[in-house]
C-alpha cells in the first residue's frame, strides 16, 4: 500500500485525496458520512476536497435522492491524469522557451547553419563535448534517413559510439527507420521512447548538449541554428526530462 501511495503522490494527487479515493475503492457507491468514517476525516474536510477530485476524474458523483454519492472510477483512469500532465507541459515548452531567451543576462550566442552540409556541421558539433556526454534529442529519424548520406550516418553513429562515447536519449515518432534504429539502442548507446505519429507529429529536431541547443530544420529550407547559452540549454534539459520521466510511468 505504501508505494501505491507514493506513485499517487507523484503524480500530484494529495494526501487526503489518496485517503478519499482509496476509502472509495473499499466500499463503492459511498456517501460523505462513510467516507469520513473510513478515512476518519471531518465531512467539511471531505467536501473541500471533493471536487476537484471528480474534476481529475479520481471519482464519480450520482445523485440519489436528497444526496449524493461518490464511487471511485476505474484505476485505470489514472492514466489520463498523466496524459493530462503531458499536454499541459507540451503546450508551455514554446512559452519557456521565449521567456528563458528574453530574460537571460547573457544574450546567447547563435549560429545559423544552412543546406545539408549546415546541418552535418550542426550533427558533428553535438559531438564537441567530453567523452561519456549525453544528448536529449526530440528526434526526426526518418528525416535524417531521408537527409543524411548512409556514409556520413555511419560516420556520425561509429564517432558518437565508438570513439566519445555519447549516450542519446531519444523522443521520436514511430516510423520505419525509428523502429529500426530503437531496436539497435543498447549496441548504439541510446534509449529511445517512440510515440504515435498522431502525437507526435513533427519534422525537425531538437539536440540539448552541453551548454548548447541545437534545432534543425528538415523541410524545403534545410536550416538549423545553435543556441550557445548555459541557461537556455539547462532549461530545455529539465523540460525534456519532466517529459521523459512522464512517459517512463506510461510504458
Amino acid at each position: 500500500m505504501k508505494k501505491v501511495i507514493a506513485i499517487l503522490q507523484e503524480l500530484g494527487i494529495k494526501e487526503q485525496e489518496i485517503a478519499i479515493y482509496l476509502a472509495s475503492i473499499e466500499g463503492s457507491p459511498s456517501s460523505v458520512i462513510d467516507l469520513s468514517k473510513r478515512t476518519g476525516m471531518k465531512r467539511t474536510n471531505i467536501y473541500s476536497f471533493l471536487d476537484d477530485m471528480v474534476e481529475k476524474g479520481l471519482i464519480s458523483p450520482t445523485p440519489v435522492g436528497k444526496k449524493t454519492l461518490y464511487a471511485a472510477t476505474e484505476p485505470e483512469n489514472l492514466v489520463n491524469i498523466l496524459e493530462k500532465q503531458k499536454e499541459k507541459l507540451l503546450s508551455v515548452i514554446p512559452d519557456l522557451s521565449l521567456i528563458f531567451i528574453k530574460s537571460g543576462s547573457k544574450k546567447p550566442k547563435i549560429r545559423f547553419h544552412e543546406g545539408v552540409k549546415g546541418l552535418q556541421e550542426i550533427y558533428e558539433d553535438t559531438l564537441d563535448q567530453e567523452e561519456g556526454s549525453e544528448i536529449l534529442a526530440y528526434a526526426s529519424f526518418e528525416d535524417v534517413y531521408e537527409i543524411f548520406s548512409p556514409a556520413f550516418r555511419e560516420y556520425y553513429l561509429k564517432k558518437r559510439v565508438e570513439k566519445k562515447k555519447i549516450f542519446t536519449k531519444a523522443i521520436a515518432r514511430s516510423g520505419k527507420h525509428a523502429n529500426i534504429h530503437s531496436a539497435s539502442d543498447k549496441d548504439e548507446l541510446r534509449e529511445t521512447i517512440l510515440l504515435p505519429k498522431e502525437d507526435f507529429p513533427v519534422s525537425n529536431e531538437i539536440n540539448i548538449y552541453k551548454n548548447k541547443v541545437a534545432i534543425l530544420s528538415f523541410g524545403e529550407e534545410k536550416l538549423g541554428v545553435i543556441i550557445e547559452s548555459q541557461q537556455i540549454a539547462d532549461t530545455q534539459r529539465a523540460i525534456f526530462n519532466s517529459f521523459w520521466k512522464l512517459l517512463k510511468k506510461q510504458k
